[in-house]
């Protein structure tokens, strides 16, 4: 019996040891990935860092600089036109105010007008009227008097 325990303990062990040597190894590479990886970023990230550092230079703020003062000046000059536009839609609106009113005493004289042509309209058929019975009274005057002629 004892022949066979040892038996099984070095089979044991030798499975153990096969399976810490398999770890192991597992080990070793995951750990050589991960390095392989961390260098592999590492170079991706100074790469990056000198592309900024080179780019970042006082050209680069120098035209970022004039970029932005053309900005302020077209944000005054749009401003500037804006005000202008504001005088002339003000001036606008006094001439339409001015123009409405105007229109407003032109239809009023239009009716005052209209109102004087019917007033003339009539008094023209009055005067006509009148003038035929001017007509009829001085026919009967010239009647009455050669009447009065014949009579005497």
């Amino acid at each position: 019996r004892r022949g066979q325990t040892k038996m099984i303990l070095a089979q044991l062990a030798g499975v153990m040891g096969k399976a810490m040597y398999d770890m192991q190894k597992s080990q070793d590479r995951s750990f050589a990935d991960m390095h392989s990886r961390t260098a592999a970023l590492s170079s991706r990230v100074n790469a990056a860092g000198t592309r900024v550092a080179n780019g970042l230079n006082a050209q680069w703020f120098a035209s970022k600089a004039q970029a932005a003062a053309a900005a302020r000046n077209e944000v005054t000059e749009l401003r500037e036109q804006e005000a202008r536009l504001s005088r002339d839609v003000s001036t606008l609106r006094d001439d339409l105010t001015q123009h409405t009113s105007d229109l407003r005493k032109v239809r009023a004289l239009e009716v005052t007008l209209n109102n004087y042509n019917a007033d003339l309209a009539t008094g023209r058929r009055e005067h006509s009227h009148l003038q035929e019975e001017l007509e009829e009274l001085r026919k009967q005057l010239n009647e009455k008097t050669a009447e009065r002629t014949q009579v005497r």
